[in-house]
């Protein structure tokens, strides 16, 4: 399945439908068979001689999914969970700080849903070997049927054995480039794991807990077993959403405050209105009583006026002049107001121009909901046993002087 090199799908290969980022689905192709969800239906068929990355749409063209080539970081987010599992971040970090290569030799101790074994597959390749150990019987064969079924069964050697109580197996002892314990006591393993890792060259361990009491056990056994820089990490992500968008300039903002209140202004004028109306529909009589009077008064007014006029010509010319200023005042305000409206409609032109030719930004901001803590990673190291090493050397040197001696006696 990872090894996979053509970019044309084919009868009988397997397939990731990528439904929505957080639903994926792998399927093996069949042209007979028909894949339904909430999107539709989609014809295996309609997938034979595509490429992968391609959007194929339902029977009904109402929905879509995109066809993606299998990997080790859609296997993660699209296998079905027998146990909790290594998502992507704490499995690149693990495997950078385990140095695992290609033509690696690595111990997986807890298969669980297979999710960290697909990546060191892919990463060591042919020329090495993952050895997994799972204690749950039945887990440890889907692991060994899914490995077989996608084309990995030559670089896995899946065991039903429990690594805490009975160790590894003898043929793996001094030849192990890296191990990984995903155990609920990962402490009892560490001796085993000693035994398993080389002494000739710096071996390294990781050991995966959800529980700092866990941590805590797991750092005193490894300090009596003899490893070295011991360090414990937690590794959390944080997802940015990513778009282009059209940032507000001080025109736009302008504008839309204008709008605002001129939409204030409106209500406000609304309500005065409404206001007036009821209140002259509750009145009724008494306005009209009040309308009267006021006619009264208005005439009254005219009588004394054409009473004072008729007494003095000068003060009867006075309200004429007055009333000639005002509106030539009136008309002036007239004139500079229409000049005002101008130039703001020029002004708001301009604006408007500006804020046409103002570029998109992409911006990035991080997402609301995202994935908490998972787990501790506790790393360690085993030197090379450098004593061992000069005795070993000094043991065959005096053998092999011993079998000289016996030769020349």
């Amino acid at each position: 399945m990872l090894n996979s090199s053509s970019n044309t799908i084919h009868d009988n290969d397997q397939v990731i439908l990528w439904l929505t980022k957080d639903q994926l689905s792998l399927i093996r192709v069949e042209k007979d068979k028909l894949f339904q969800n909430k999107f539709g239906s989609f014809r295996h068929a309609d997938m034979i001689g595509r490429n992968f990355g391609d959007k194929l749409s339902s029977t009904n063209n109402r929905g879509f999914i995109h066809l993606l080539k299998p990997s080790a970081e859609l296997w993660t987010l699209a296998l079905p969970h027998r146990t909790q599992i290594l998502y992507n971040t704490d499995i690149s970090f693990i495997m950078t700080t385990l140095n695992i290569k290609p033509g690696s030799r690595v111990i997986e101790s807890g298969t669980g849903s297979g999710s960290f074994s697909h990546s060191v597959a892919r990463t060591i390749g042919k020329r090495g070997q993952l050895h997994s150990f799972e204690y749950h019987q039945s887990r440890s064969e889907k692991a060994r049927l899914e490995f077989s079924d996608h084309g990995l069964s030559d670089i896995i050697s899946v065991y039903h054995r429990d690594s805490c109580k009975d160790g590894f197996t003898s043929e793996l002892h001094n030849s192990i480039d890296s191990v990984f314990l995903d155990l609920p006591m990962p402490w009892l393993a560490i001796p085993h794991a000693k035994q398993a890792l080389r002494k000739d060259k710096t071996s390294r361990i990781c050991c995966f807990s959800p529980c700092i009491e866990q941590v805590l056990k797991t750092i005193t056994s490894l300090n009596a077993n003899g490893f070295t820089n011991v360090t414990m990490y937690e590794v959390l992500t944080k997802n940015y959403d990513t778009s282009y968008t059209h940032l507000p300039t001080v025109t736009d903002a302008t504008h839309k405050l204008k709008a605002v209140l001129h939409k204030k202004e409106t209500r406000r004028q609304q309500q005065i209105a409404a206001s007036q109306k009821k209140l002259e529909e509750k009145t009724g009589e008494s306005a009209q009583v009040e309308e009267a009077e006021e006619v009264k008064q208005t005439e009254q007014t005219e009588q004394t006026e054409k009473t004072e006029q008729t007494k003095s010509p000068e003060r009867a010319e006075r309200p004429q002049r007055n009333q000639n200023k005002r509106k030539l005042g009136a008309a002036q305000e007239a004139s500079n107001a229409s000049n005002a409206n101008n130039a703001n409609d020029a002004n708001d032109a301009d604006d408007t121009s500006a804020s046409a030719s103002a570029s998109t930004r992409l911006l990035s901001r991080p997402f609301m909901d995202t994935r908490g803590h998972t787990s501790y990673l506790t790393f360690a190291s085993l030197l090379p046993d450098l004593c061992d090493s000069a005795t070993d050397k000094e043991e065959k040197a005096e053998t092999d002087e011993g079998v000289v001696d016996k030769m020349l006696e």
